[in-house]
């Protein structure tokens, strides 16, 4: 043992023991006992608060031990089953304790008042014998050793039942039909927009493309919004989807504006035609806007300017009005004065449009006038009185400029014809005003063989003014042959047609 530190009331005994040389033998021997039990006082004083300060540091180190680790012990008499998983760290609690046993006795006195407030949760799992199952699911996952847990397979069944729940979101992804949307919406890039605005007429070759794609040849016949086109070679005939006709050189694209249908033509040429359509056409073009509601024309895009040619009906130029023969150009400047169309080779051989057409398949939608007449094989035969085959058409005619009546016949023992064609009757005062009858009366030769006769509707004069004929707006509301001949006379007729040409 270290020697003990240095004190001054040793060194006063020392100074007193020396000093007392001449003193008797008896204060001698007091003086050194007493000198000896006030050192051993001392010494016995100091290990004593040394001894005093360990045990308090362990005391307060056991605290310490016992109050991080109480919910290691205070679990156990509660459930036995739940509390598994703190049965590993219950022995470094034990490794934890060498110290004196007389503070265990304290850790039992404080745990036991605290699981008096527990047993109250303890009844809540009692009534539900399901959540029992569910803690030992998880024990089986985790401390699959445990033995006591084997006799428990009955909860095992339980646990394949969110199995099959698992399995049926399996089979949702089985089904790949999914996979096959994707595969629609790769076909709508390629064809832009979803609405068809027109068909491609005849053969002529032009390549197409949507968007900023490379050119590609067309080899479809369907063009849908915001397609882009550029002709080759030849001229492109197109059937707009409202019914009118177009025909383009050149690159255009062809789009919508709200509900009408829009050209942009970059450069060349376009025609187009929407007469008696009731679907309204846009042009632009340098920068300029032409507008058709119901009419047909002709656009020029040339250097910095637009020009337009009103071919019939009612054609605007940035507004201003362009006259049915005329042409105007438009530029930075404005739009320039009228001029006279002298044609245009770029029009030849524009494909026709077909306005009525009855086959006599079936009775015609307007009907028969039922004298007499009937259909056999799709013909219309009429051999008695009153001698003529006639039907109304439904909806009413609309006189077109270029419109063209064409109709198939034999006649035999016929010597005369005469087609009349009735213009509806306008109501003015509340009383209907006499209608016009259109004429032609031509005498009959070929009998029975098959012809074709063609007239220009505009070019049949009024029975009663021969200066007088149909112009572009009349309603005409029926067809109608008459015939003269001998007895045996019949009138045979294959089909019957307007359609309309351009010059």
């Amino acid at each position: 043992m270290s020697e003990l530190p240095y004190d001054p009331i040793d060194e006063l005994l020392h100074r007193a023991h020396n000093d007392a040389h001449g003193a008797p033998p008896s204060f001698k021997g007091r003086l050194r006992a007493r000198m000896a039990a006030e050192t051993t006082v001392r010494k016995q004083t100091r290990l004593m608060f040394i001894k005093l300060g360990v045990g308090i540091a362990a005391l307060l180190v056991l605290g310490v031990a016992i109050g991080m680790n109480t919910h290691l012990f205070l679990p156990e008499p509660e459930q036995t089953q739940p509390q598994a998983r703190t049965n590993e760290p219950a022995t470094p609690a034990t490794s934890n304790t060498p110290a004196p046993e007389n503070n265990q006795p304290a850790i039992d006195e404080q745990p036991a008042p605290e699981p008096e407030p527990e047993p109250a949760p303890e009844p809540k799992p009692e009534p539900k014998p399901t959540p029992e199952t569910q803690p030992d699911d998880q024990i089986e996952e985790k401390p699959t050793p445990e033995t006591p847990e084997q006799p428990q397979p009955k909860p095992e069944p339980q646990p394949v039942e969110p199995d099959d729940v698992v399995e049926e979101p399996a089979p949702k992804p089985a089904p790949e039909v999914e996979p096959s949307k994707p595969e629609s919406t790769e076909v709508k890039p390629e064809s832009t927009g979803a609405v068809v605005l027109a068909t491609r007429l005849g053969d002529a070759k032009f390549e197409v493309r949507y968007g900023q794609q490379d050119w590609e040849d067309f080899t479809d016949q369907e063009l849908r919004e915001g397609i882009s086109l550029k002709a080759g070679r030849d001229a492109v005939d197109l059937q707009l989807n409202g019914g009118g006709r177009a025909r383009f050189n050149g690159e255009v694209v062809l789009t919508t504006e709200g509900s009408l249908t829009c050209f942009i033509l970059a450069d060349d040429s376009l025609y187009v035609d929407n007469l008696n359509t009731g679907e309204g056409v846009l042009v632009l073009g340098k920068g300029h806007t032409a507008a058709m509601g119901d009419g047909a024309g002709v656009f020029y895009a040339t250097h910095l300017a637009l020009e337009v040619v009103c071919l019939g009906g009612n054609v605007t130029l940035d507004d201003e009005n362009v006259m049915p023969g005329f042409s105007r150009r438009a530029n930075k400047r404005g739009v320039g004065d009228a001029k006279p169309f002298q044609g245009d080779r770029f029009l030849k051989g524009i494909p026709e449009r077909s306005l009525i057409r009855e086959d006599f398949d079936a009775p015609p939608a307007g009907g028969m006038y039922q004298d007499g007449e009937r259909l056999e094989n799709g013909v219309a035969i009429m051999d008695q009185e009153p001698r003529y085959l006639a039907f109304n058409f439904e909806p009413e005619a609309a006189v077109l400029p270029g419109m063209v009546l064409r109709f198939r016949y034999r006649t035999t023992d016929i010597t005369k014809l005469e087609l009349e064609l009735f213009e509806t009757g306008e109501i003015k005062l509340l009383k209907r005003t006499q209608p016009r009858l259109f004429k032609h009366i031509w005498m009959a030769d070929k009998t029975g063989e098959w012809q074709t006769l063609e007239l220009r509707v505009e070019e049949i004069a009024n029975r009663d003014d021969q200066e007088n004929f149909p112009t572009h707006g009349d309603l005409l509301r029926n067809f109608k042959l008459h015939y003269q001949g001998g007895e045996k006379a019949k009138l045979e007729i294959d089909w019957v047609e307007f359609v309309r040409t351009q010059d």
